[in-house]
């Protein structure tokens, strides 16, 4: 299963329409690496959106793919070489400023 990232969204997934005796449900599989770089909320759950395959691209593809959020909001992530230093700017200290009134 692959972890396709489109946009600002990452692929988790996919679904499979079931049916047996109980009725109607759907099983599935989610890759543990896409839900690594979800992003998850302040209550520590990952938001999840899924949406129906339109055509599918063989018979044992799901019906169902779902889909999380990317944590930096699906801007893209600097390539840099394995082992390469990154420049940073020099940082400046700051004074901390007091504050007007302390209670």
């Amino acid at each position: 299963m692959s972890t396709e990232k489109q946009d600002n969204k990452i692929r988790l997934g996919g679904l499979w329409p079931k049916e047996n005796e109980y009725g109607k449900f759907y099983s599935g599989k989610l890759s543990k690496k896409a839900l690594e770089d979800a992003r998850v909320d302040d209550n520590g759950d990952i938001q999840i959106t899924i949406f129906k395959v339109k055509e599918k691209k063989t018979e044992n593809s799901p019906g169902f793919n779902v889909f999380a959020f990317r944590p930096d909001g699906g801007k893209p992530k600097p390539v840099t070489k394995p082992g390469a230093k990154s420049a940073k700017a020099p940082q400046q200290a700051v004074e901390p400023e007091e504050p007007d009134d302390v209670i």
